[in-house]
């Protein structure tokens, strides 16, 4: 399973609860203060308004996540590796594209790929055998590696050895 596709998994039962809290915080607002519990409904009330805000925001967030999760199978699962050709399927400007495809490599969903030259399509990257490091960085993808003497890059695979 890609990171995406975990943080995806993460999400929706945190917003599925949120989406549920809201309508009976409503309830528990009105209720508490109608009752005179005013103890109830002033929690109620903070809950309400942060669902109302929290959830809307919430979901808007998960819809950008599915979409860059389709984004990264496309690439990955159904090998469009043309910027033109993904900008063509999701009916946006190459510019455009770019600057998704740039965000997806920031946020470590793309392992294994990087821009050519041109950043007109993207290239598999191959992964060394194995590397000497003097710095804490991963040579392959620059993440921050463990202060073992010997190990793998958890981001890239990359065996690495420091002096």
């Amino acid at each position: 399973m890609s990171a995406i596709e975990k943080k995806i998994k993460k999400t929706l039962p945190v917003l599925l609860g949120f989406t549920i809290l809201f309508p009976l915080s409503i309830v528990g607002t009105v209720l508490g203060f109608v009752s005179g519990y005013i103890a109830i409904g002033i929690p109620c009330a903070i809950l309400t308004a942060g669902c109302f805000y929290g959830v809307s925001i919430g979901w808007t967030m998960f819809g950008i996540m599915v979409g860059n999760k389709n984004l990264v199978n496309a690439i990955t699962k159904d090998g469009i590796e043309n910027i033109d050709d993904l900008a063509a399927l999701y009916r946006t400007r190459p510019r455009f594209m770019v600057l998704r495809v740039s965000e997806l490599f920031r946020k470590r969903y793309l392992p294994g790929y990087k821009f050519n030259s041109e950043k007109t399509a993207l290239e598999k990257v191959e992964k060394p055998k194995a590397v000497s490091v003097v710095a804490s960085k991963c040579p392959n993808c620059g993440a921050e590696l463990p202060l073992e003497k010997d190990g793998v890059c958890t981001y890239c695979g990359s065996k690495y050895h420091i002096d």
